[in-house]
């Protein structure tokens, strides 16, 4: 699954992580997307993007931050429906 994510309008890279259960099998082992944004500065207003791919309803969870204070999203948008 591609994931693409911008802050400020600036591309940064997302990459992908896994365990090590089944090192000879990493499609096995997928556990999630992750970005190193350890450079944003507290109490600045950040505008993060992310585009995913077409996924179930609910799989798509959102955004978490490690070993910060906790925030909330302002707003999420989504495509509209193909229906």
């Amino acid at each position: 699954m591609d994931i693409e994510m911008r802050i400020n309008g600036k591309p940064i890279p997302v990459k992908k992580a896994y365990n090590s259960v089944y090192p000879h099998a990493p499609q096995r082992t997928f556990i999630g997307s992750y970005v190193n944004i350890s450079w944003i500065r507290p109490d600045t207003t950040y505008e993060i993007e992310i585009s995913v791919p077409p996924v179930a309803p609910g799989r798509f969870l959102g955004l978490f931050v490690e070993n910060v204070e906790t925030e909330f999203t302002q707003r999420i948008l989504a495509p509209p429906s193909s229906r």
